[in-house]
C-alpha cells in the first residue's frame, strides 16, 4: 500500500512498484489507509510519507499499523523530516525523498525478504 497525500509523487511511486511487479494500492491519507485496513483490504507492506493532513500523519499510521497488524512492515518517506527521527517511530525501513525507483525497490524487497525469515 502506497500513502501519500501527494497525487504526483503518490503516482509516481505506485507506477514504479507497478513496474517493478508489486500489486500496489494506494490511499490519500493515512486516514484513508486506515480504512481500507479497517474493510480488510490486504497488505503485505506500507510504504507512507510522514507529513500528511488528517486524523493522522504517517507517523501515527505506523505506530497503529505496529499495535494492530504487527505483520505488515512500515516504510516510511520524507522530503523534510531527518531519517533519524523517522527512525525512532520503529518502522521497517526509512526511505528519504527524493527516491529513485532502484532505491525503493530494493528497500522494499530487503524488508520483504526479513519479513519471511
Amino acid at each position: 500500500m502506497v500513502v501519500d497525500d501527494e497525487v504526483l509523487i503518490r503516482l509516481v511511486a505506485v507506477d514504479m512498484l507497478l513496474v517493478a511487479g508489486f500489486r500496489v494500492v494506494e490511499a490519500c491519507s493515512a486516514d484513508e489507509a486506515l480504512v481500507l485496513l479497517s474493510t480488510g483490504v490486504a497488505a503485505d507492506l506500507i510504504f507512507t510519507d510522514v507529513n500528511m493532513p488528517g486524523a493522522i500523519d504517517g507517523l501515527g499510521l505506523a505506530a497503529y499499523v505496529k499495535q494492530a497488524h504487527p505483520s505488515i512492515p512500515v516504510i516510511l518517506t520524507s522530503g523534510g523530516v531527518p531519517a533519524f527521527l523517522m527512525a525512532q517511530a520503529g518502522p521497517a525501513a526509512v526511505v528519504a525523498k527524493p527516491y529513485t525507483e532502484a532505491e525503493l525497490t530494493r528497500v522494499i524487497g530487503q524488508v520483504l525478504d526479513r519479513r519471511g525469515d
